[in-house]
């Protein structure tokens, strides 16, 4: 069975299919980690009231990538980085 958690950390109903997930706007990926596969939920939070400051993190965490495409975004004020992240999608994913 799968019970996925959803924006908020709210519980949706258990599910027993990936298809399930899927008539109800849930996408079920599968991930292939280090350790090994994973399955997820995959939602698009590119409207959160976060999005500026998840958007930040994740940059900062992507390590040497942001200053090899010279994007310095400790230094990069909330209206650069809007202006340069517009299109970014983001999307949370909640190991099941």
């Amino acid at each position: 069975m799968l019970c996925p958690f959803g924006r908020d950390h709210g519980r949706y109903p258990i599910y027993t299919t990936a298809d399930e997930l899927s008539a109800q706007g849930l996408s079920c990926v599968e991930l292939w980690l280090p350790e090994g596969k994973r399955i997820a939920c995959a939602e698009e939070i590119s409207d959160s009231p976060h999005r500026l400051f998840l958007t930040r993190q994740i940059v900062i965490a992507s390590g040497f990538a942001a200053p090899l495409l010279g994007i310095n975004v400790k230094k990069l004020s909330d209206e650069e980085l809007e202006k340069i992240s517009k299109e970014y999608r983001l999307v949370h994913l909640t190991f099941l």
